[in-house]
C-alpha cells in the first residue's frame, strides 16, 4: 500500500475522527509508511500539547486553570 492520504476529516469531533484513523492506518500500514502519515503525526503533536497543557503547574481558582475543565 502507497503512503497517500486515503481519507479527509472534517472539523466535527475531529480528535475522535483523527485517532480512529491513525489505528486505521496502523493496522493497514506498515511501521515506516504510518509513521511518516500527516494524520499519525498529528494526532502525536496533540498528545504532547495535551500532556504539557494538563501538567502546567495552575493557580487554585485562577481564571485560567486548565483543571477547572474537568470538575
Amino acid at each position: 500500500m502507497s503512503c497517500s492520504p486515503v481519507s479527509r476529516w472534517t472539523h466535527q469531533g475531529q480528535y475522535e475522527h483523527l485517532k480512529a484513523e491513525a489505528k486505521r492506518l496502523k493496522q493497514e500500514l506498515d511501521q515506516k509508511c504510518f509513521l511518516q502519515y500527516p494524520q499519525v503525526k498529528l494526532l502525536a503533536a496533540v498528545m504532547v500539547s495535551l500532556i504539557l497543557w494538563l501538567g502546567f503547574p495552575r493557580k487554585d481558582g485562577d481564571r485560567n486553570d486548565c483543571y477547572a475543565v474537568f470538575q
